[in-house]
């Protein structure tokens, strides 16, 4: 296996599974752990699936935009750098976990279930999504940087 295969294979895993062990770590050991009743997190899970939702939307569209423009310096740059499938793969996964989210706030908030289970799937939700946009922002922002040099 060449030694830049191997690099992207190591991008992947890390884009993959970082959000959702870092998610793990931080709730079981850093976030506080509190109750909160059916309404409060019924509430919580309206507020989050707007956010999600609009953060879904975003880099979708980021996603759509690196598809269909090659002209671009940035994407030839990504592409002659062997970068441009590890960014995709970044957004993708961002985007799947936003997807998630959305489903599983959608299902919380019709079947009206909550309880403290729920809310510890809840908080690693919110710690996901945050560091795979994350993620994805340290790609998008690495590109920038790289393309102006």
């Amino acid at each position: 296996m060449s030694k830049s295969k191997f690099i992207r294979i190591r991008d992947k895993l890390f884009i993959s599974l970082t959000p959702i062990v870092i998610a793990l770590v931080s709730v079981s050991m850093l976030i506080p752990k509190n109750k909160i009743g059916v309404e409060e997190g019924i509430d919580n899970c309206k507020m989050m699936l707007d956010i999600w939702g609009v953060m879904l939307g975003f880099v979708i569209t980021a996603l759509s935009i690196l598809l269909t423009i090659h002209e671009n310096r940035y994407v030839k740059m990504l592409i002659d750098t062997k970068h441009y499938s590890t960014v995709l793969f970044s957004y993708a996964f961002c985007c799947t976990y936003l997807f998630i989210a959305v489903i599983v706030s959608i299902i919380l908030i019709y079947g009206k279930i909550w309880n403290n289970c729920i809310y510890i799937l809840f908080k690693i939700l919110i710690v996901t999504t945050i560091t795979s946009l994350g993620i994805a922002l340290f790609f998008m922002f690495k590109i920038i940087f790289k393309g102006n040099n």
